[in-house]
């Protein structure tokens, strides 16, 4: 039997390819499509010996891709104490008593996944707070966005923060009225803790990876776009100078396809990353390196999103931006100019409109083609900036799971007037722009199908800015592709591109909206390989 030939059959193939939408079975060689139609088209398509793979009733879709998330950070997150759901400081600080054995067991503890609003009584830690955990040992809590840690006194103390420390650019120490710090550190202020953060040994995120990455698989999650640092200029701070290390060692195991932007100060490094080994590998396996990441602003969660009217719940802040514009510009000319993709983080109705202008004059300034630069998040947008970069062929790189953690305080804090323009899915769809979906691991969950779910639900946010279950299926597929500069090779199920699939256990388009989350993953295929999870199929 000849292992590199393939027939997938006896399933329903949404192909996402409008030349072909729906057909019955695929074809493959050599990890690659060769024919999707009828069983016996395929059938004739390949040689006397191949091996069958029977689906038995299962939906085939074009394999997932996640395009922005963090790997480094969605390793480190579940190597640590996961504080997701917590509904009192009771429970946290049970939580993080419970962190035994562990890499760090008696030199720090770290809790994450942090959220206060899905306590009973929303309430943020202070340093007293993560005292009563340990009064000798270093604490550290990272809010569910990432964009703030809350640390308890020793924390503060190793880290070397004090009533004299000043705030860095873009960053805030919280302090009391006597200006002694509170233990919360917002923005480019984190690294101040992380920098002095036990690093694991390679080992450990060794591991951890090989926990991630499984995990992305069994979501049916074919393809990846990193967020990655080449050193300490980022939010991961020293940590960062990790990534390339970590995914040096790991990529020939990782079997997604990896594709990177590059948080730096230094656009020539992206030229020195692509001379390293790990993205000249010739066996499939190699990092391609597209462009640079730069973050304009921070989050709605942290109250930092730079906004141009005050939070409705925090009338006394509206964010702020993290970066001097004009040097914001002068990144973005310096990569457009050398021939990278652009990508950048903007959440706030102030940060995004600051973003699209930005384009708009590199644009103008300096016009070249199909250059796909990206807005990451684009949080907040009215019809204006909707229409600007829909013009300017803007890509926007959008999380779907953000509605679920949300949207029951969005209202709160935003208020009726620009609550239609947060997430805006159906607008940006209509003005002909492409969407990519992604999770921002580890801030969200990796399951696709929970995303598709919010899209169509929205939660009830907001309703007319649902989309269709086969538009939000294109975010995932032929949408990040697009994105990834990757449609040649991914996206679709079509003839000539790599056999990455994904068999479900129902077909997405005919169940109820509120049940789509629960659509389980039943194979994963990469490349042709063919990974099963849950059940036999």
């Amino acid at each position: 039997m000849d292992k590199d030939e393939i027939l997938f059959h006896n399933c329903t193939v949404r192909t996402m390819d409008p030349a072909n939408p729906v057909t019955e079975a695929v074809a493959i060689r050599d990890g690659r499509i060769v024919f999707t139609g009828g069983k016996k088209r395929c059938t004739d398509a390949l040689g006397r010996r191949y091996r069958r793979v029977d689906l038995k009733g299962a939906t085939l879709v074009p394999g997932f891709c996640d395009s922005h998330i963090h790997p480094l950070s969605t390793i480190y997150y579940d190597m640590n104490v996961n504080l997701h759901g917590v509904r009192n400081m009771d429970e946290m600080r049970a939580r993080l008593l419970e962190r035994t054995g562990t890499y760090l067991e008696g030199k720090l503890i770290i809790g994450v996944n942090f959220d206060e609003q899905g306590m009973d009584r929303p309430t943020l830690p202070s340093r007293t707070d993560l005292d009563a955990v340990s009064d000798e040992i270093p604490v550290a809590i990272i809010k569910h966005d990432g964009h703030t840690v809350y640390l308890n006194t020793r924390a503060l103390e190793a880290a070397g923060i004090t009533a004299s420390t000043p705030d860095p650019t873009g960053g805030l120490i919280a302090r009391d009225s006597s200006g002694v710090p509170t233990g919360a550190l917002h923005e480019t202020a984190v690294k101040l803790a992380i920098n002095h953060f036990p690093a694991p040994k390679m080992d450990d995120f060794y591991n951890g990876a090989r926990r991630s990455f499984g995990r992305m698989l069994r979501h049916g999650i074919t393809s990846l776009g990193l967020i990655i640092q080449t050193g300490i200029d980022g939010p991961e701070g020293i940590l960062g100078a990790l990534d390339i290390p970590v995914l040096e060692a790991m990529t020939g195991e990782i079997p997604q396809s990896l594709s990177a932007y590059v948080m730096t100060e230094n656009i020539a490094s992206l030229d020195e990353l692509k001379a390293r080994p790990v993205c000249a590998r010739t066996d499939g396996k190699r990092l391609r390196v597209l462009g640079l990441k730069i973050i304009s602003d921070g989050t709605f969660g942290s109250c930092t999103a730079a906004m141009r009217e005050p939070f409705c719940d925090f009338p006394d802040r509206r964010g702020f931006m993290l970066n001097d514009v004009e040097r914001m510009y002068a990144l973005m000319k310096e990569a457009h100019l050398t021939g990278y993709q652009i990508a950048v983080h903007a959440i706030g109705d102030l940060a995004n409109r600051t973003c699209i202008d930005l384009y708009g004059r590199l644009m103008a300034e300096h016009p070249l083609h199909d250059r796909r630069h990206r807005i990451e998040h684009a949080s907040m947008l009215d019809r204006d900036m909707i229409a600007d970069a829909s013009k300017l062929g803007l890509v926007l790189c959008v999380q779907p799971m953000f509605i679920d953690s949300e949207h029951h305080w969005l209202g709160k804090r935003f208020g009726p007037g620009r609550l239609p323009i947060i997430y805006p899915f159906r607008s940006a769809l209509d003005a002909g722009m492409v969407l990519a979906g992604a999770s921002d691991s580890p801030v969200e969950s990796q399951n696709v199908m929970a995303a598709i779910e919010a899209c169509v639900t929205r939660c009830g946010m907001v309703p007319e800015e649902s989309i269709t279950v086969e538009q939000a299926l294109a975010m995932y597929t032929s949408g990040a592709a697009y994105a990834l500069f990757d449609e040649k090779n991914r996206g679709s199920i079509t003839p000539g591109k790599a056999a990455d699939f994904v068999a479900l256990g129902a077909d997405p388009l005919k169940v109820p909206a509120h049940e789509l989350h629960s659509v389980p993953v039943l194979m994963t295929v990469v490349g042709g390989t063919d990974y099963r999870h849950n059940q036999a199929v």
